[in-house]
């Protein structure tokens, strides 16, 4: 897993290989972003395996974000068995003078 943040981005990139799109779960929120993915084995017709190595399972991951996120705005994209998240980050609060009367 990558983790990337720039000024006003966050990146999370997952390597989910053998997992199909439909079944990739996410879940946001402001702080936080679970994966779920389910691997499912391919039912090959006519085959006996002598050995097989590749596993089929699930997939789990909870990250926490270090910095509060729009999750509104948060974009996703799985290709060749990489997920992308890509989120916005919250604009901090600005400081305004309160003047004194």
């Amino acid at each position: 897993m990558i983790f990337c943040e720039t000024n006003d981005k966050i990146l999370v990139v997952a390597d989910i290989p053998g997992a199909e799109k439909e079944d990739i779960k996410l879940n946001a929120t402001e702080d936080s972003l679970e994966i779920k993915a389910e691997i499912k084995e391919r039912k090959e017709e006519k085959l006996e395996y002598a050995y097989r190595e590749r596993k089929y399972a699930g997939f789990y991951r909870l990250v926490n974000l270090p910095v509060k996120v729009d999750v509104s705005k948060a974009k996703a994209s799985y290709k060749n068995g990489v997920l992308e998240v890509k989120f916005s980050k919250i604009e901090s609060l600005k400081k305004v003078n309160v003047p004194i009367e």
